[in-house]
């Protein structure tokens, strides 16, 4: 997925809800098809340079962007 700055201005929320239903919807998925062990890879760039932002495997590792993502890149 390729993430905005911006996002932090206002957008999070937004941003946050289309995230989870993603997530939450590939959740439902993989239980209905009878999979009990799970994981989401999530690896989240920077829309305007590229860097990557995150790289996580959902549920083990809880996802949170904030500005120190940027400063962390």
């Amino acid at each position: 997925m390729e993430i905005s700055k911006e996002i932090l201005n206002g957008k999070t929320t937004t941003h946050t809800a289309l995230v989870m239903s993603l997530i939450y919807d590939s959740e439902i998925y993989q239980v209905l098809n009878g999979k009990t062990d799970w994981a989401i890879h999530i690896v989240g760039k920077d829309l305007e340079t590229g860097g990557e932002l995150m790289n996580i495997n959902f549920p083990e590792e809880g996802y949170h962007i904030s500005i120190e993502n940027w400063d962390n890149m």
